[in-house]
């Protein structure tokens, strides 16, 4: 009779255990401390770690908002499209306007070097459109051939430059309207021929004498820097 009061004292101390492990209806137990936390049921907050919350992205801009986009990129204006190609403004023929490019012609002069007056003369770009003539290129670095010539020659006027001093420069004969077919060009200019380039070297007063500048969008620009013919 032992043996069957043992099993039933045994039978008792299992289902009283089972009682005290029983879990509360939509509780978990926690690992590590063995505590039932609440997963869900209405009004029961479930606890979250600060280190563990996730943080939500940031809403995206409507497409009304003033947000500040970065700029787009603005076209450089084609240089084209400021040129007036009839060419009827008349440059401004004064010894100010001309200061700058004199003083840079008589630079050129002095060291013997064209390319430090290249923008005074007629730029090739335009030669092209203007004159009425086969190869208007091969004719232009014809005429700009012979300007760097006449640099040269200029140059070589004096051995020793030391001292040279800029004094003015004179503007020529008064501007002449030559009309789109004249002297072989499709498009007109104002010419202006004896322009004066005057430079001081010692105790003597020297002049250049410019033969023929023509305007081109404002400006003035030499062609035939000393007399010059066609071959």
């Amino acid at each position: 009779m032992r043996f069957p009061l043992l099993a039933t004292l045994m039978a008792l101390g299992s289902l009283v255990c089972a009682c005290e492990r029983k879990e509360p209806p939509g509780a978990t137990m926690t690992p590590s401390t063995g505590l039932a936390v609440a997963s869900s049921g209405a009004g029961v907050p479930l606890p979250t770690s600060p280190a563990s919350a996730v943080k939500e992205p940031a809403p995206a801009a409507s497409a009304g908002a003033s947000a500040d986009p970065a700029p787009a990129p603005v076209p450089a204006p084609s240089a084209s499209a400021a040129v007036d190609w009839k060419n009827e403004a008349q440059a401004p023929h004064t010894a100010a306007v001309l200061e700058p490019r004199g003083r840079a012609l008589l630079d050129a002069i002095v060291h013997d070097d064209a390319a430090k007056a290249h923008e005074f003369f007629f730029p090739q770009e335009p030669f092209t459109p203007l004159k009425d003539i086969q190869d208007p290129d091969r004719y232009w670095k014809h005429l700009y051939r012979a300007y760097e010539q006449d640099i040269h020659k200029l140059h070589r006027r004096h051995r020793d430059w030391t001292g040279v001093a800029f004094e003015s420069i004179e503007p020529g004969t008064p501007p002449v309207w030559v009309p789109p077919g004249d002297e072989a060009n499709k498009i007109g200019y104002f010419r202006s021929w004896g322009t004066k380039l005057r430079y001081r070297l010692g105790d003597e007063l020297y002049t250049v004498k410019i033969h023929t500048i023509i305007s081109w969008q404002g400006q003035w620009h030499i062609t035939h820097l000393l007399p010059w013919k066609k071959k």
